[in-house]
């Protein structure tokens, strides 16, 4: 699931949506955390909970410089995302890339 464009001192959710390999394969998120680096791999957030909501993961922040981003700054979130399906547990990582665009800037596109 692409990323929507994310404005630079905006409050919104970043997340993604867990889809199983097989149709029939009954799974249940048990835990989910992020972690937020940007482009020279310094993290801002480390394997802060997120909500989740059925298989959607979310993560809620301002980004701003109060909570350390930067305008026009590229960034990777990376959901790690625990399963469980009967008595088996799965971790699987999920990244999306998103830049932080100008008020003034049209669209997402880096």
């Amino acid at each position: 699931m692409p990323q929507d464009p994310i404005y630079f001192g905006e409050e919104t959710d970043i997340g993604c949506t867990w889809k199983p390999a097989k149709s029939d394969w009954v799974v249940t998120i048990t835990e989910a955390t992020v972690t937020i680096k940007d482009a020279a791999g310094v993290a801002t957030r480390t394997g802060e909970d997120c909500t989740v909501d059925d298989m959607d993961v979310f993560y809620h922040e301002e980004f701003s410089t109060a909570n350390g981003y930067a305008e026009d700054g590229l960034y990777t979130a990376t959901f790690k995302t625990t399963l469980s399906s009967g008595e088996n547990t799965y971790v699987e990582k999920w990244e999306t890339r998103f830049r932080l665009l100008s008020a003034g800037d049209d669209d997402g596109e880096s």
